[in-house]
């Protein structure tokens, strides 16, 4: 039995205020906050482990966690 490709795709929505608390959050550094709005960093997808930090501290829900796509 072989190890599967774990598949994710962060995205990060329209009403995201810039608060910069889903980049604080992050452990291995997938968001920057650019003009006022966060954004995924390049690479983020192959080093999230889906803790979902993100997410959860998101004020606004403007981080969205999709697996298994």
């Amino acid at each position: 039995m072989g190890l599967e490709a774990h598949v994710v795709r962060l995205t990060v929505l329209d009403r995201c205020v810039g608060c910069g608390l889903c980049v604080d959050a992050c452990p291995v550094y997938n968001f920057v906050v650019e003009d006022g709005k966060a954004r995924v960093t390049e690479g983020a997808e192959e080093r999230c482990f889906v803790c979902r930090t993100c997410e959860m501290m998101c004020p606004v829900g403007a981080v969205v966690v999709h697996e298994g796509l």
